[in-house]
């Protein structure tokens, strides 16, 4: 069912990932901090964000299948008639 639900989640959320405000922000600080790291801090860093963004993805998709399992079931409930 994941793979079914990964095209529409997709189009979904793509406006989601312009930069915004908060994004733009966020990059500027963290370019910041990555700029005063020595080498072996940056690579922590570097996996600590992405660490981040995959709990973050994985959270959104989860959210988004089951705001689609309960919009199937609040649909399938109101048609069976």
């Amino acid at each position: 069912m994941k793979n079914i639900l990964e095209k529409p989640f997709g189009d979904y959320f793509k406006e989601l990932t312009k930069e915004s405000e908060i994004t733009q922000t966020l990059t500027l600080n963290q370019n910041l901090l990555k700029k005063r790291l020595n080498k072996q801090e940056r690579k922590y860093l570097l996996t600590l964000i992405d660490a981040k963004d995959l709990v973050t993805e994985e959270k959104s998709f989860d959210c988004f299948v089951q705001g689609f399992k309960l919009g199937l079931k609040i649909g399938y409930e109101t048609n069976r008639d």
